[in-house]
């Protein structure tokens, strides 16, 4: 009898340990790993927070395009020009941001991309580089994912690596990926 009731208990605690483990798997590959300038779907859709447009307003890439017709730059750029996703560069626990600008901060088959974590007071930019497409990498560089540009230049991939030095995110030149 005590041997049937431990099988029984050890069963139940199999079946909800590989419960857990799948849904947690299940968890993780549900976070998007590859944004792209062709494709405007986010997974985890993120309204950018003030301190984030603010300090994008600042950034020398953003266009000035309100100098023309005499209309005046706003103190802040609107949150339409951006898409924004919720990752986890370095664990579970932490929400960093992936921010992607469309139009009028886009170019053809081209998007500028910016890398956020939070502080305790709001958000630093970890990285900003433009291309076709940022892939959140499998490999990992002092414990925060590694990430990849990529563009295509005359009829050609290439890839730029970035890596994460302790406290920004720093480019690996890239290489040819497609050659004849």
């Amino acid at each position: 009898m005590k041997s049937a009731l431990a099988t029984i208990v050890i069963a139940g605690l199999i079946g909800a340990n590989s419960a857990i483990c799948l849904g947690q798997r299940k968890h993780r590959g549900s976070e998007q790993r590859v944004f792209g300038a062709e494709d405007e779907s986010f997974k985890r859709p993120f309204a950018l927070p003030e301190v984030i447009l603010n300090i994008l307003s600042k950034d020398p890439e953003i266009p000035d395009t309100f100098g023309e017709n005499d209309t005046p730059r706003p103190k802040q750029v609107p949150n339409s020009w951006f898409f924004a996703s919720i990752v986890h560069l370095a664990g579970p626990d932490e929400q960093d941001v992936v921010v992607m600008g469309r139009c009028p901060v886009c170019g053809a088959n081209v998007a500028p991309f910016w890398v956020f974590r939070p502080t305790r007071d709001g958000y630093e930019q970890l990285m900003f580089g433009g291309g076709l497409a940022l892939e959140l990498m499998k490999s990992r560089t002092n414990g925060f994912r590694d990430l990849e540009t990529s563009y295509v230049s005359t009829q050609k991939l290439w890839t730029d690596v970035w890596r994460f030095d302790g406290q920004k995110y720093q480019r690996v030149p890239g290489k040819k990926s497609n050659s004849e």
